[in-house]
C-alpha cells in the first residue's frame, strides 16, 4: 500500500539499486575469470560490470549527504554505523574461525572496510562542512569552484595511478574521504540548483560514451596512455562515474513523486549489512567461490551470472540484516544511547545544533 511519508521511495530505490550496483561489481572484481583480453565478449562485460560499483558508492553517499546537508550533527548516527560494523566483523571472524576456514587473531576482530572508514568520516566532518557552505555558499555553490575543486581531486588520482610506488602521494592514504567530499560539494549544488531533466540525460550518457571509448581504445589499443578504464572508470573521483552518478541521482531527484512505500524502505534500511556481510575480507573469498565466474565463455552467460549472482547475494544478505534487526534491534538501540552518553559525558553533548 502506498502512503505519503517523510522518506521518499524514490530515493531509497536508488539506494536499493545502487548497493546491487557495487555487489556486482565485486562479482566481477573477485571472480575468477582473469582473461580479459582474450576473450573480448566476456571481458567487455566484466568491464562494463566494473565502474557500475564505483557509481553504486557514489549514488550511496550523495543520497545519504543529500538528506544530512543542513541537519545538525548527531553522533548517534555514527556510532550506529560502527556498532553494527564491528558486530559483523565479530561474528563472522569468529564463525569461519569455527569452522577452521581462518586461524584466529584478535587483530582480525577489527574491521577493515574503506567504504566505512570514509563513510564515518564524512559524517564526523558534517558539521564543519555544513558550517562552510553555509558561511560560503555564494562561492562553493559556483560552476567555477566545481569545475577547480573537481580538477584538483583528479590530479590526485592521476598522480597515485601514474606512481605505481605510492612515494609522491603517500600522504595521500584518505583518498576516499577526498572523493566523499567532492561528492558532498556536488550534491549541495544539486540540492541548491533547479537543473532541467536534459542535462541530468546528457551527463549520464556523457558519461556511457566516455566510458566505452575507453573499453573500445582499451582492446583496439587505438590510444596509449590514460584513456583506458581503469583511469576513465576505475575510482570513485573518475570522470564517466562522475557524470552518471550526477545524472542518475539528478533523474531520479526531478521526478515529481513523494510516495513511500514501505516494503522498499524497509529494504533499503537494510542494505548497510548487505555490503558488511559479502565484503568483508575474511568471508569474501567464500561468497566468489560459490559464484565462480572463471569458466564462463559467453559474454551473455556472464551478464546473466552476474545479475543472478547479485540477487541472490543481495536478498541473502538483506534477510540476515533483517533478523539481526528484529532479533537484536532493540539491544542495538540502548547500546547505541549508552555509548552516545558516555561520549556525551567525556566531550560534552553528542547532539547539538550546528
Amino acid at each position: 500500500m502506498l502512503k505519503v511519508n517523510r522518506r521518499e521511495s524514490k530515493y531509497e530505490l536508488l539506494r536499493i539499486l545502487s548497493m546491487f550496483m557495487i555487489v556486482v561489481h565485486h562479482f566481477s572484481v573477485y571472480g575468477h575469470f582473469n582473461d580479459l583480453k582474450n576473450s573480448i565478449d566476456v571481458g567487455t562485460v566484466l568491464l562494463y560490470l566494473r565502474p557500475g560499483g564505483k557509481i553504486g558508492v557514489c549514488i550511496f553517499v550523495m543520497i545519504s549527504t543529500y538528506f544530512l546537508i543542513g541537519k545538525s550533527f548527531k553522533a548517534i548516527r555514527i556510532i550506529n554505523v560502527i556498532l553494527v560494523t564491528f558486530f559483523y566483523q565479530i561474528v563472522i571472524v569468529l564463525i569461519l574461525s569455527s569452522w577452521g576456514k581462518i586461524k584466529f587473531n584478535l587483530g582480525m576482530l577489527i574491521p577493515n572496510y574503506w567504504f566505512i572508514t570514509a563513510y564515518v568520516e564524512l559524517l564526523a566532518f558534517m558539521p564543519a562542512l555544513n558550517a562552510a557552505f553555509r558561511r560560503y555558499k555564494r562561492y562553493l555553490t559556483n560552476e567555477i569552484f566545481l569545475v577547480i575543486f573537481y580538477a584538483f581531486v583528479v590530479l590526485l588520482h592521476l598522480t597515485k595511478i601514474l606512481d605505481s610506488n605510492n612515494s609522491v602521494i603517500s600522504f595521500l592514504n584518505p583518498m576516499e574521504f577526498i572523493d566523499f567530499t567532492l561528492l558532498y560539494v556536488i550534491t549541495f549544488y544539486i540540492k541548491d540548483k533547479k537543473v532541467p531533466d536534459i542535462i541530468y540525460w546528457a551527463s549520464f550518457l556523457g558519461g556511457v560514451i566516455l566510458y566505452s571509448g575507453a573499453v573500445f581504445n582499451y582492446y583496439s589499443g587505438f590510444f596509449s596512455g590514460i584513456y583506458n578504464p581503469v583511469v576513465i572508470g576505475g575510482t570513485n573521483a573518475s570522470p564517466s562515474v562522475i557524470l552518471c552518478s550526477i545524472g542518475i541521482f539528478g533523474l531520479v531527484k526531478n521526478i515529481k513523486a513523494d510516495y513511500s512505500w514501505n516494503f522498499v524502505n524497509s529494504c533499503a534500511g537494510n542494505v548497510l549489512g548487505v555490503y558488511l556481510i559479502h565484503e568483508n575480507e575474511y568471508l569474501r573469498k567464500y561468497v566468489w567461490d560459490i559464484f565462480n565466474n572463471g569458466s564462463i565463455e559467453n559474454g551473455i552467460q556472464m551478464l546473466l551470472f552476474a545479475l543472478f549472482s547479485g540477487v541472490v547475494i543481495f536478498f541473502v544478505c538483506c534477510m540476515l540484516e533483517y533478523l539481526r534487526k528484529r532479533t537484536l534491534g532493540n539491544a542495538f538501540k540502548k547500546l547505541e544511547i549508552i555509548v552516545e552518553d558516555v561520549i556525551g559525558r567525556i566531550f560534552g553533548r553528542s547532539t547539538y545544533e550546528e
